[in-house]
């Protein structure tokens, strides 16, 4: 690329990006100070590398794998969720 070149940004919506995540989990029953763990996988099904942010509330009992991430073109990544609550 020149330096006359430009590169293009695009802003993509998140259903752009991610492919069949759950808009909820059922975690069940969890005992206090236990965990109980569930997985998802994000798709990048974009013709361009796509960066992912997942946000959660500052004390929140969850634990994610991959917080955030660089997914290349029509690349996965595995996210386990852990939700442990303290009470």
């Amino acid at each position: 690329m020149s330096r006359k070149e430009k590169r293009s940004k695009t802003t993509l919506d998140a259903k752009d990006i991610l492919e069949t995540i759950p808009s909820e989990f059922d975690f069940g029953y969890c005992p206090v100070k236990s965990s109980t763990t569930k997985t998802f996988t994000i798709s990048n099904v974009t013709p361009a590398i796509a960066k992912f942010v997942i946000r959660k509330h500052e004390n929140s009992p969850f634990v994610l794998s991959h917080e955030s991430g660089v997914l290349a073109v029509k690349a996965k990544q595995e996210v386990t969720i852990s939700y442990i609550p303290e009470e």
